[in-house]
């Protein structure tokens, strides 16, 4: 400390405690805001200010406390009175704190919402006192012991100061701050503090909350305090020149003086006294009624007053604190050092609301007589014996006086020590309710302890778990190929990879550098834009950027998000993509190479396209002249069976007709011949076959229903007869062509497919049972035959029969579909969907 004058700095520094929050102790707070304050600017004028001081502020957590509530009390005023706040500390970087007016959420988590949206403004990762709050208040560095105080203050908060200081500090400190103070301002302290030690300056407002209030008595000069240190010892201080402060109180004293001299000229002698009786201020002759004794130095005046008045001085004190009114004793007599004296005690106290002096007591020794006996020893009794009668009664009345007041006392306190017994009872019960909990309270400790040992076994698991992770992680940034760079808010390095120093030049020690400062190998000069364009916007930046040797990295920048999805830096990754890059231009040579032989092949293939366009042309004129010719085939077809069908049912029926009457009348003849009849019955019944067989398959050729009913009608006499003529179960259903009809080149198609598939039915399927059905789905016609018989043995597109080429062929022709699903020994179904209207060609 000698040899290092930065030592007593930092001793200093460490003994400091800088310990405060906002609005700390509430309830006291409350006291200071809605009873005090109040007071305060009620007794103000216009033209007035509020002065506040609050000294040890700290951080400036109280200070502001102060100013908010002052504010809230003043801002509804029609005119504000003017505030002046002074806030000091011996601890610089705290009032450094405390100008600065900014806290982090924690230290404004007791705040209300509306205090802080008030008072506060809404910062990145805080609150900031508003400016107009900050104004108001002068913080300064300042030693309450020894530098000058601030004056004319109404209220001054000295909260957890004096309990760091002995009594002899505590004293100086509340003489600095009760010659501060305006008459009647206030004092706040903290919750272990009171002013025992200068009971005679302050009077008690608020006991349990600790507040104070100046009494309007002359305060000691306040001198400063020199200095601790290897200097020369100063001038004297009685040779110095005096401040302002200390000349004001000097004029002060002698006013004071002045008026008591005068006083004493006429007024008897007195003493006042303090509530424990303790002496603060006597006058010049009262020294005549004391006795000072052998044994420790006091003031109490009951320990100093003469032995003949001090039961009657105690019992006059009592009587004038209990009934609170002033008492006046019966003439004393006293021995003093001029001799015998007559004394009455007058006792007068102070106990009005609002009055500073609040609290003391006067004791005036006013004297019977005006002449004064000088000492002599009293004879042991005179000759009539009536002087000593009369004394003795006289000292009788007055001690049946005293022990009447005595007894009054001692019920008084026989009162007070029963009203104490049951509060000692009530006490002792919470005192044992206390036990109990305490016994609660150790066996939720003794869980607490178990779940901790519990708690602490995971920990040590989790730090496993971490330190094994730690290793993965740095194992990881160790063998990765990607250069990757964290930096902070502040675009300080705060880790790299290996890799990173492939296009930085990063050494270790370049921890917490800015990035912009370390070099770099790329031929790029925007990466300061870049990292402050995704520090605003947030959004990734990517650039392919080329080094001085020539090589190719992918650069991203992206925003560093931490698991609450708050951004907290940036992270940088480089990664080599000269392969890439090269492989990428062999690419584009080899495209471009590959280019040139496309334009040469397209080349070539739009002369074959050409020629193949021309040849599929050809091919479909050619297709659609055999359509063409196909559907003539089929109308020539059909005429031809028509005329084939008319020539056999007009001409062959005719004839057969004809034979048929002519061996019937041979047979009416032959009756005569009987060798003749079986044969001529034989004859006729191959002429009826024959002519069934004709009628039939002049049916087939055309059927006249289908010309003159439709297509409906004309299947279902088909089916009906081809059933009977096969012997095969034979059932036809339809649906939408009761009354509507097919275009007739569509319902001779699809008569032709019907009549197709029955007739391969009855040759080849083997079935015992056929259903044809006809309906109208939507704009298509759609023809279903499905038969139970052995099915097909190959799939159809192999069967190229005429029937089966027939039918396809036909449905092609008015753009339908014909498809045929089987399974072998369960039977075969075909469909067939046409358009109810044929598209033109």
């Amino acid at each position: 400390l000698k040899e290092d004058l930065r030592e007593p700095k930092a001793l200093m520094k460490d003994l400091l405690i800088s310990v405060t929050n906002f609005f700390r102790d509430q309830e006291s707070m409350e006291v200071i805001g809605q009873r005090i304050i109040p007071e305060i600017v009620k007794n103000k004028r216009e033209d007035d200010a509020v002065r506040v001081w609050i000294a040890g502020c700290a951080t400036g957590e109280e200070a502001y406390s102060i100013a908010m509530m002052l504010n809230e009390t003043l801002s509804p005023m029609p005119r504000p009175l003017k505030l002046q706040v002074f806030a000091s500390d011996l601890d610089a970087d705290a009032v450094a704190v405390a100008r600065e007016g900014f806290y982090s959420e924690a230290e404004v988590a007791d705040l209300t919402a509306e205090r802080l949206q008030r008072f506060f403004l809404r910062e990145y990762d805080g609150y900031r006192i508003r400016r107009e709050i900050r104004e108001q208040i002068l913080f300064a560095e300042h030693n309450i012991i020894k530098d000058p105080p601030f004056s004319r203050l109404d209220l001054i908060t000295c909260r957890n100061v004096l309990i760091y200081l002995n009594r002899s500090a505590q004293s100086r400190i509340l003489e600095t701050i009760h010659f501060a103070l305006n008459s009647g301002g206030y004092l706040f302290l903290g919750s272990s503090e009171s002013v025992e030690v200068a009971s005679d300056f302050f009077t008690t407002v608020d006991k349990e909350h600790h507040v104070f209030q100046s009494r309007p008595v002359p305060t000691r000069p306040v001198f400063p305090v020199p200095d601790i240190s290897l200097r020369p010892p100063p001038t004297n201080l009685f040779d110095r020149q005096k401040t302002f402060q200390e000349l004001k109180a000097i004029e002060r004293l002698e006013y004071v003086d002045l008026h008591q001299r005068l006083l004493e000229e006429i007024a008897p002698p007195s003493v006042v006294i303090n509530e424990e009786y303790e002496i603060v201020h006597l006058s010049d002759h009262a020294g005549a009624y004391l006795q000072i004794t052998g044994g420790e130095p006091t003031n109490n005046l009951l320990k100093l007053i003469r032995p003949e008045l001090r039961i009657d001085l105690r019992t006059a004190l009592y009587q004038a604190v209990q009934n609170r009114q002033p008492v006046e004793t019966h003439p004393l007599k006293v021995q003093t050092d001029d001799g015998v004296r007559n004394v009455r005690l007058n006792i007068r106290t102070v106990f009005r609301e609002g009055d500073g002096t609040k609290g003391f007591l006067l004791v005036a020794f006013a004297e019977d007589g005006p002449t004064r006996q000088p000492f002599k020893k009293p004879p042991p009794e005179t000759a009539s014996g009536v002087p000593i009668a009369k004394q003795l009664e006289d000292e009788l009345i007055h001690s049946k006086s005293q022990l009447r007041a005595t007894v009054e006392q001692y019920e008084v306190q026989q009162e007070e020590l029963r009203a104490s017994n049951e509060e000692l009872q009530a006490m002792n019960e919470e005192l044992r309710s206390a036990a109990e909990e305490l016994e609660t309270s150790k066996e939720e400790l003794q869980s607490i302890n178990e779940e901790l040992t519990t708690v602490n076994q995971e920990l040590k698991i989790k730090i496993e778990e971490l330190s094994q992770s730690n290793n993965d992680f740095t194992n990881l940034m160790n063998s990765t190929d990607i250069g990757t760079i964290f930096l902070d808010r502040g675009q300080r390095v705060k880790l790299f990879t290996p890799r990173a120093r492939d296009t930085f030049n990063l050494i270790p020690s370049d921890i917490n550098r800015p990035l912009l400062h370390i070099t770099h190998k790329f031929l790029y000069e925007g990466l300061e834009s870049d990292l402050d364009d995704v520090t605003s916007t947030l959004h990734k930046v990517e650039r392919e950027v080329e080094t001085v040797d020539h090589r190719w990295y992918m650069m991203r920048i992206l925003p560093y998000r931490t698991s609450d999805d708050l951004i907290d830096g940036i992270v940088l990754t480089v990664l080599d993509i000269t392969p890439i890059k090269n492989a990428a231009t062999d690419l584009e040579t080899a495209r471009g190479e590959i280019e040139i032989r496309v334009d040469e092949r397209t080349s070539e293939l739009r002369t074959a396209n050409v020629a193949l366009f021309s040849e599929v042309e050809e091919r479909r004129q050619s297709e659609e002249v055999r359509h063409r010719l196909l559907a003539q085939l089929v109308r020539a077809q059909e005429a031809e069976r028509r005329r084939l069908a008319r020539d056999l049912h007009d001409q062959l029926g005719q004839q057969l007709t004809a034979l048929r009457l002519t061996l019937e009348t041979l047979k009416g003849e032959s009756e005569r011949r009987e060798d003749l009849g079986p044969d001529i019955d034989a004859l006729l019944a191959i002429t009826e076959q024959l002519d069934s067989d004709i009628d039939f398959l002049a049916w087939e050729l055309r059927p006249l229903a289908l010309d003159d009913l439709g297509l409906s009608d004309a299947l279902r006499v088909y089916v009906r007869r081809w059933s009977e003529h096969f012997n095969i179960v034979g059932q036809f259903h339809s649906d939408g062509f009761e009354t509507e009809r097919l275009l007739p080149e569509l319902e001779n198609h699809l008569y032709r497919v019907t009549q197709e598939a029955l007739n391969n039915v009855a040759k080849h399927s083997k079935a015992s049972q056929v259903e044809v059905l006809l309906e109208k789905r939507g704009r298509d016609a759609v023809l279903i035959i499905e038969d139970n018989g052995v099915g097909l043995s190959e799939p159809p597109q192999n069967y190229h029969t005429m029937g089966m080429t027939s039918m396809r062929e036909r449905i092609a022709l008015v753009a339908g579909k014909f498809d045929i699903e089987f399974t072998p020994g369960k039977g075969t179904t075909i469909f067939v969907r046409v358009p109810i209207e044929i598209p033109k060609e």
